[in-house]
């Protein structure tokens, strides 16, 4: 990798834009430096910007594939098809890390500047590692073969949000949001003979502990057979939070000409996210004011798409004295008849009464039904 930097001076020779790529010599990919133009003006000469190299930074063994900076956390990142990345310091251009165990070579990588958080991709798994490249999670975000992740981008309003999400987009048309979660982990009860080393014990390892039992009082030190109970340890991983499928999923039918997902971007207050895919397109995309009062959502079938109602044993035809109604859980459109089941939908955060069609009535019945705790040991009778 080269670091240049830029400097702006006055020529009369018109300017010149070189192409940036990799050598084809042995040894580590590099950057070659370039420049770039400004418009000019009849009275001055123009005026030329150009990038005098300052440092190379050697260190993969293959092609570098993407970049990515961060002026808060004076940080580069680098990524190669030798399936690693690097993180090199902004300030005095050293290397710092090396982030390893990639399945594939790396499509992407982006920088937190709120958290200092890097996000990679490689193949379909996206990896989360902190500021200092420690492994934070990783989850394997396509299911399919001959798919993987082009382009991520994180959202970074506020750092102490929890709500921050990582943004991927994929060879199959869908852009996917990713969050952090905190999950416990209950190991598995210790057998006390599996605590036994066999060596000469020390003054250290002579000394015994006095448990307390629940009620604060002396317990017994287990023996035999009896088991070590643990505190439950707890771990973070990168659990889905949404996704876009409208206009450039593959896996819709009423899409006709979708696309992968080869950009994306948030705007700076945090209210719009821009798709680019394939195609040459650019799609906007917004929270509406109207979330969570009706508005309409990503599942949604288009109405220009739909002539009849999409219950099976059901053959009206949508006319302009039948209007369509789309379910608030699967976004299929059917008719008044076939969506008068009325039911909240937590798993979309929607908690007053919505119209939904029959099967997702029936099913969100069962899922979100409250659960009987069985009795515990106090309560229950002797036999």
């Amino acid at each position: 990798v080269r670091y240049a930097d830029a400097q702006t001076s006055r020529s009369g020779q018109p300017a010149t834009a070189a192409a940036t790529g990799h050598d084809n010599t042995s040894g580590p990919a590099q950057a070659g430096p370039g420049a770039t133009g400004s418009s000019t003006s009849s009275n001055s000469p123009p005026c030329v910007c150009q990038l005098q190299l300052k440092a190379n930074l050697c260190g993969h063994t293959e092609a570098v594939t993407c970049l990515a900076a961060s002026n808060a956390f004076n940080l580069v990142v680098s990524g190669s098809r030798d399936r690693t990345c690097i993180l090199w310091d902004l300030t005095r251009l050293c290397f710092l890390r090396q982030l390893t165990d990639h399945v594939a070579p790396i499509a992407a990588v982006c920088i937190s500047e709120a958290t200092g958080d890097i996000a990679s991709c490689a193949g379909t798994y996206l990896y989360l590692w902190n500021c200092n490249g420690e492994p934070i999670a990783s989850v394997d975000t396509i299911v399919g073969r001959n798919k993987q992740i082009l382009c991520v981008c994180m959202s970074t309003l506020y750092d102490w949000d929890a709500g921050n999400v990582v943004l991927t987009g994929g060879s199959d048309g869908v852009v996917r949001m990713w969050g952090l979660e905190y999950t416990s982990v209950v190991k598995q009860p210790v057998p006390m003979e599996a605590m036994n080393i066999a060596r000469e014990p020390t003054s250290i390892d002579g000394a015994c502990s006095i448990p307390f039992n629940e009620t604060g009082q002396h317990g017994a030190t287990p023996t035999g057979d009896q088991l070590i109970s643990e505190q439950p340890s707890w771990t973070r991983e990168l659990a889905p939070r949404g996704k876009l499928t409208m206009h450039t999923a593959y896996g819709r039918s009423d899409n006709q000409q979708p696309a992968s997902i080869t950009a994306l971007a948030i705007s700076r207050d945090h209210r719009s996210v821009l798709v680019g895919d394939s195609r040459g397109r650019v799609h906007a995309w917004s929270v509406p004011s109207e979330a969570g009062r009706g508005g309409m959502t990503d599942q949604w079938v288009r109405d220009e798409d739909v002539t009849n109602c999409a219950t099976d044993t059901c053959s009206v035809r949508f006319s302009i004295t039948e209007r369509k109604h789309h379910c608030r859980n699967c976004g299929k459109v059917f008719c008044s008849k076939c969506s008068r089941f009325e039911t909240e939908i937590r798993r979309l955060r929607i908690f007053k009464r919505v119209r939904v069609c029959q099967a997702c009535f029936t099913m969100l019945n069962l899922i979100q039904a409250p659960k009987l705790r069985p009795p515990s040991e106090s309560t229950r009778g002797d036999p």
